[in-house]
């Protein structure tokens, strides 16, 4: 099965939509530091937080490529029962960088 990648840009003052064929997928990255704060005397509820990277793209050939990456700050309320734990939040993520190459053209 094919991806495709689809992506607006202007090339010479035309706008063009441009679906492309997408092949490998890189092997994407990630780092997080996490830390959790316990709310209330018991082991029932915690704050969860912390901070992450990650980096995902693909890429068909030199000419055709597809790089992104995430910071990421995660917000949560983490609630343990017996064994098992559950989360609600929400996860804030930021661009830092991202690099798309269409053609052999830079189509940001």
């Amino acid at each position: 099965m094919t991806n495709l990648f689809t992506k607006e840009f202007v090339l010479a003052g035309n706008k063009a939509i441009s679906v492309i064929p997408i092949g490998e997928i890189f092997s994407s990255f990630y780092a997080g530091f996490f830390g959790v704060k316990k709310i209330g005397l018991g082991k029932l509820l915690s704050f969860y937080s912390g901070l992450e990277f990650y980096q995902i793209g693909s890429q068909k050939d030199n000419d055709n490529k597809f790089v992104i990456s995430y910071i990421s700050v995660p917000i949560n309320l983490r609630v343990k029962v017996g064994p098992v734990y559950g989360f609600g939040g929400f996860n804030p993520s930021f661009k830092v960088m991202d690099e798309i190459i269409v053609g052999g053209v830079d189509a940001k």
